[in-house]
């Protein structure tokens, strides 16, 4: 038994654990991973796979005492667009946002409204630090 690298011939033996498991997330794309190994048995089976996406997390500070609301959604449309656009050239593929709770319900409708964001379906949500 032992890790190594995912490798293609491994992403059957992947999707039948998925499905077997009745997981409803996307499998994730190797070619958008940064990191990406499974553990083999003896006869080299595929029983566990662990891979990690680069994320960027955003962050958004607004006075909402400037301006209009209209003129806020001018400002943050354009600073979305600019940040977008410098992720994407990092290699970033995924972009996450935590919100306030007491400011989710309306501003998650904003965000998937005028964004296109998609809310993470109830998932709860664990972080850490890299060693």
């Amino acid at each position: 038994m032992r890790t190594r690298p995912v490798e293609t011939r491994d992403f059957p033996r992947l999707k039948e654990i998925y499905e077997a498991r009745g997981f409803t997330w996307g499998l994730p794309k190797l070619e958008d991973l940064i990191a990406a190994y499974v553990f083999v048995d003896d006869e080299d089976r595929v029983v566990m796979f662990a891979g990690a996406e680069a994320m960027a997390c955003m962050t958004l500070l607004s006075d909402s005492t400037w301006a209009t609301p209209r003129w806020r959604l001018q400002a943050l449309t354009e600073l979305h667009g600019v940040v977008e656009q410098e992720i994407k050239s990092l290699g970033f593929t995924r972009v996450v946002a935590f919100i306030q709770p007491d400011l989710s319900k309306r501003f998650g409708a904003r965000l998937r409204r005028t964004f296109g964001w998609v809310q993470g379906n109830g998932w709860a949500h664990w972080h850490r630090k890299v060693k």
